[in-house]
């Protein structure tokens, strides 16, 4: 399942889709997509990114049964 993650490197937030899987035993985490500095990225770009790699909010996620 991929997720939006928000970086915070110095005094800027970056902007990542993410997502997690386990391997061997072992939780790896891998970026789909770098979006770039969080103020600068427009929101059609991110609601595209949002939609392409289906990034469901923790609402969604919890009224499907999940964690």
């Amino acid at each position: 399942m991929a997720y939006l993650r928000v970086k915070r490197i110095k005094s800027g937030r970056y902007l990542y889709i993410q997502k997690s899987e386990r391997k061997g035993g072992r939780m790896t985490t891998t970026i789909l997509e770098y979006l770039g500095n969080a103020d600068k990225v427009s929101p059609a770009r991110l609601r595209k990114a949002i939609e392409y790699w289906g990034v469901t909010t923790r609402a969604k996620r919890k009224a499907k049964g999940g964690r």
